[in-house]
């Protein structure tokens, strides 16, 4: 099934053709966000809100008040729970981390670099903004990528400063594993250019990383752990995706993306640049994804430029198009969003191009196919830099956040003069297909399941326009009744329901097929959930 792309309209304060709605979160000065791919900092804790993070400062070099900074959209208000600036999560000078989110209590985590040991900070309840830490040994290594997974494990890839990838974990909180080195003789990452992905719904991981060569092309390499890290599959080159073709080398060039989705496939997504005769280009840049159930494993999702061109207008660490990440909607359908500069909107002040951000989404295929992309920003004056997708959308939505630079050219880098730039939520419509569709759509009282699937744990979202009677009831694949787990009348509002996994006599259900039915204010609807061994 094609889907069809989302409606464009203005909102009040917005450049008319904007698409979807924006909310400022935050400001910095910090306006280098990642020295390599793109690293999740919006994350959809599904029955509670959105937690989103960034690199914060209101200073200047060599900004002594560096640090990560949270902000929470709360669903049931509506509204950002710190509507100036969000607040900071380290007590430490700390950045360069990213975010994730606990799968049980729905709760923020944030990894930084704060120094040389692994730090990671987890909030007590979603969007409270009271965090305890968990460091690790002072041995670790540093700019750790976090990935939380099905189990609530912690698992952190981390660099050192020969380059050389490590992997830790948290099993207990507290308590890190001694880190282990990616072994030889595959190639250390380019500093950094490494990520991790944990699945939701398995005890897979993943972690991915690029290494530099000269005068040749950029290689990817994965390495897969189907236990939760105890054991690892042999290090794999990821292989190059068909761009550009002749004796035009693909390059991989600021890292990849991995992703699980909820049906534990994994899924990168890259940006390859052109290299020709020893000379790697920075224009034109295509993304590509790649997922090894495809045939082929890798699709085309977009290309921006046609001449070869290293000008030097993009400025330091940049490509044509780049730092793509990926999330889903809650009917497998896959969107891909990342920055993409426009080599005929300069800032006169650097001489650098100004960015925007755009998107494209699946055909519902797994990512065999792509709609033509959209761009979801307008060319001002601004630029529009290191996009970040939302993992999993709300219902409709497509969000994504990003930086809004003042002024083109990263002042980190000398490139600029220091600006306070406004760090944005965008909230996209989109038309979400595919094969599962709620029964009603009218109204804001549609169920919402998560995680899907699930190791046994499901936590179950509504809300009631008014006061009503409601019945909510989970069935196995035969019809037959399994639980009841709300039969009451319940107030206006949201509604948060947890099932174990059991039937109504307190046992265990076996894994499978599973369908989750709320009647409320004379409508009815029907949420499939799959639970995993």
């Amino acid at each position: 099934m094609s889907r069809m792309l989302g409606v464009l309209f203005c909102t009040a304060g917005l450049a008319v053709g904007q698409v979807g709605r924006i909310d400022t979160v935050g400001t910095t000065t910090y306006d280098w966000q990642t020295g390599g791919p793109a690293y999740r900092m919006l994350v959809n804790a599904a029955v509670s809100g959105l937690h989103a993070g960034w690199i914060y400062s209101i200073d200047s070099i060599p900004f002594p008040d560096r640090n990560m900074r949270y902000n929470f959209y709360d669903y049931q208000s509506g509204s950002w729970r710190w509507s100036l600036d969000g607040i900071s999560v380290f007590a430490e000078r700390s950045g360069f981390g990213n975010l994730d989110c606990d799968p049980t209590t729905g709760a923020a985590l944030v990894s930084a670099h704060a120094g040389r040991p692994i730090v990671v900070a987890r909030d007590t309840a979603p969007g409270a903004g009271v965090f305890e830490y968990c460091t690790g040994p002072s041995e670790s290594p540093e700019r750790a990528a976090l990935a939380v997974g099905a189990n609530r494990r912690l698992h952190a890839a981390a660099i050192d400063d020969y380059g050389q990838l490590w992997y830790s974990r948290c099993t207990t909180w507290g308590t890190w594993s001694v880190p282990m080195h990616v072994p030889p003789p595959e190639p250390d990452p380019g500093f950094p250019s490494h990520s991790i992905t944990a699945s939701k719904v398995s005890p897979k991981l993943t972690l991915t990383w690029v290494k530099y060569w000269v005068d040749s092309p950029q290689e990817g390499f994965y390495r897969t752990s189907s236990d939760g890290g105890t054991s690892w599959d042999s290090s794999a080159q990821l292989p190059a995706p068909p761009a550009f073709g002749g004796d035009t080398a693909p390059s991989f060039y600021l890292g990849v993306f991995p992703y699980y989705d909820r049906h534990d496939r994994l899924h990168v997504v890259a940006e390859v640049v052109p290299l020709r005769g020893g000379q790697q280009y920075v224009m034109p840049a295509e993304i590509w994804h790649w997922c090894e159930e495809n045939n082929p494993q890798w699709s085309r999702v977009h290309r921006a430029g046609t001449a070869l061109s290293t000008t030097s207008r993009l400025g330091y660490n940049a490509v044509l198009a780049g730092r793509p990440s990926i999330g889903e909607d809650r009917n497998g359908g896959l969107y891909v969003a990342w920055e993409q500069f426009d080599t005929a909107n300069i800032e006169p002040s650097t001489d650098r191009a100004r960015a925007d951000v755009w998107y494209a989404s699946d055909n519902y295929d797994n990512g065999a196919s792509w709609v033509s992309a959209v761009r979801t920003t307008v060319p001002d004056l601004s630029s529009k830099r290191f996009p970040s997708v939302v993992d999993l959308l709300a219902r409709d939505t497509l969000c994504v956040l990003y930086t809004v630079d003042s002024v083109a050219g990263f002042f980190v880098h000398g490139e600029g003069p220091a600006t306070q730039n406004p760090v944005v939520v965008q909230f996209v419509p989109v038309e979400v297909g595919g094969l599962e569709t709620r029964q009603d759509q009218s109204g804001d009282c549609g169920l919402e399941v998560w995680p899907n699937p699930s190791l046994g744990h499901v936590r179950l979202r509504f809300s009631l326009i008014a006061p009503s009677q409601a019945r909510l009831e989970v069935f196995d694949f035969a019809g037959r009744l399994v639980k009841t787990a709300v039969q009451a009348r319940l107030h206006s509002g949201s509604h948060v329901v947890d099932w174990d996994g059991t039937d109504s006599r307190g046992h265990y259900v076996p894994a499978g097929v599973y369908f989750c039915n709320l009647v409320a204010e004379d409508r009815r609807f029907s949420r499939k959930v799959v639970l995993t061994d």
